[in-house]
C-alpha cells in the first residue's frame, strides 16, 4: 500500500499538483513508519518470549541439580523438575522413578518431605509455590540426552525454542542420540535437534504395545 501511495504521490508532484502530491507523500511515509514500528514490536515480543523460555529452562536445571542428590539419598531417581512461575502461586513439579519397581505413594510422600526441607533451606523460589511429586506416567517427559537414548525406537513429541526448517513442533520415532544431538524421524525424514534447543519433550505412548505400559527404557551399561 505504501509503495503505490508513494509512486502516485511522486507522479502528482511531477504533474504540478504539488499540494496533493506532498500530502499523499506524507501519508505514505507515516504509514511506512507505523508498519516498521509494528514489526519491531513483534521482534521484541519474540525475543522476550525466547528469553522467558531460556530463563525458565535455566531455573529447571538449577532446581534439578539441587534436588537430584536429595532424591538419590532416598534410593530414587530424579528424572527432572518443571518450574511454572505465577504471580499468585507458582508450581514445582518433580518426576521420580524407582530402579526396579513401581513408584509408590509412600515414595512420593518421602520425596515431598525431603524436597520441601531442601527448598526451605536453599530458598531458590520467590513467593508461594505448590510442590507436586509423581512418577512420569505413560507419556513420560524426557529431560536429558541420556533419557532420549533409553527410548530409541519409540515415538516422542517435542517442541523447540528456535524453529528448524520453519517448524517448532515435531513428533516421530527417536532414531539415535549422538552426544547432545537427537535424531528424530519426522514424516519419514530424519531431523537433527540439539538438546539445548528442546523446550519440552515427552514420549507418545503406544497402548497397543503391552510392554510399553511398564517400559522404563534401557539404561546404558556402565
Amino acid at each position: 500500500m505504501d509503495g503505490r501511495f508513494l509512486i502516485y504521490a511522486i507522479r502528482m508532484i511531477a504533474e504540478s499538483d504539488v499540494r496533493l502530491g506532498w500530502t499523499l507523500f506524507d501519508v505514505a511515509i507515516r504509514e511506512g513508519r507505523k508498519k516498521q514500528r509494528a514489526a519491531m514490536d513483534g521482534r521484541f515480543l519474540i525475543f522476550a518470549s525466547r528469553d522467558d523460555r531460556k530463563n525458565r529452562s535455566m531455573r529447571n536445571e538449577e532446581l534439578t541439580n539441587l534436588l537430584v542428590p536429595v532424591i538419590a539419598d532416598l534410593g530414587l531417581e530424579c528424572l527432572g523438575v518443571e518450574y511454572s512461575p505465577s504471580r499468585g502461586n507458582s508450581l514445582v513439579r518433580v518426576y521420580i522413578e524407582a530402579a526396579d519397581r513401581e513408584v509408590t505413594v509412600d515414595d512420593c510422600e518421602a520425596v515431598s518431605r525431603q524436597v520441601s526441607a531442601s527448598l526451605d533451606v536453599h530458598d531458590p523460589i520467590e513467593g508461594r509455590y505448590t510442590l507436586e511429586v509423581s512418577s512420569p506416567g505413560f507419556d513420560r517427559p524426557l529431560y536429558t540426552p541420556e533419557q532420549f537414548a533409553r527410548f530409541i525406537g519409540q515415538s516422542a513429541k517435542l517442541e523447540v525454542n528456535l524453529p528448524i526448517n520453519g517448524r517448532r513442533r515435531f513428533q516421530g520415532p527417536i532414531r539415535a542420540v549422538e552426544g547432545a544431538t537427537i535424531l528424530l524421524e519426522q514424516d519419514g525424514v530424519g531431523v537433527k535437534i540439539a538438546h539445548d534447543n528442546v523446550s519440552k519433550a515427552k514420549l507418545v505412548p503406544d497402548f497397543g504395545d503391552e510392554s510399553n505400559k511398564v517400559n522404563k527404557g534401557k539404561k546404558p551399561k556402565k
